[in-house]
């Protein structure tokens, strides 16, 4: 270098540690450099950082309406639930952890509406998308407060590893053609501050097809 160049060396460092579980984690780092030119120490310098690790999101879900009951796709309202996505050890006690799935509606005497969990939609997948047989297991159970309903499905799953949940809820009663209905979904894994999300779903209540 000429006495009037200056270096500069850019990079990044990526933190490859374990995630956070369920606090956020604060790291302070400190990075020194020093330099010499042909052997003769030509200056150092050091920064310190605090940097925060945020814990990794362990669920979330979608819901969407189908309208028709063919062979392969149930009609009603079909959820997909996203289990812990980085396969962390969500539950040191035990090999397996609890998901609580909480949908609730109201009814009325005037539609009679009704959510009914299909038993036969309710599905686990791997990360390969291969169905999961054994190993897992679910209750459900439907409790109703004055006009409010709660169908509250258990799921116990094996940890440290990603899964995805899918079912669907069938939905019947004395519904005119084009209504607009809202039912809300809440679901939450066991003990953990970070382990819940919520889906508040609307969706337009349409006959089956009855053609072909």
């Amino acid at each position: 270098l000429n006495n009037n160049d200056a270096l500069y060396i850019v990079y990044t460092f990526k933190y490859k540690g374990d995630l956070p579980l369920d606090d956020s984690l604060v790291l302070t780092l400190t990075n020194k450099a020093s330099a010499t030119i042909d052997g003769v120490p030509a200056g150092e310098d050091d920064h310190t950082q605090t940097i925060t690790i945020e814990p990794s999101k362990k669920i979330s879900k979608s819901g969407e309406w189908h309208k028709n009951d063919t062979t392969d796709d149930m009609r009603g309202v079909r959820y997909t639930l996203k289990l812990n996505p980085e396969a962390q050890d969500l539950n040191p006690d035990s090999d397996t952890y609890e998901v609580t799935d909480t949908l609730t509606y109201v009814t009325d005497v005037t539609t009679n509406i009704s959510y009914d969990l299909i038993g036969s939609s309710v599905k686990l997948l791997d990360s390969s998308g291969n169905e999961v047989t054994d190993g897992w297991s679910w209750t459900v159970e439907k409790v109703q407060e004055s006009l409010t309903v709660k169908s509250v499905l258990k799921v116990v799953v094996p940890d440290e590893q990603s899964y995805t949940l899918k079912y669907v809820y069938a939905v019947s009663g004395d519904i005119k053609n084009n209504t607009s209905l809202t039912v809300n979904n809440i679901a939450s894994i066991e003990r953990l501050k970070t382990g819940s999300t919520e889906n508040k779903y609307t969706y337009t209540w349409e006959e089956a097809d009855t053609s072909g």
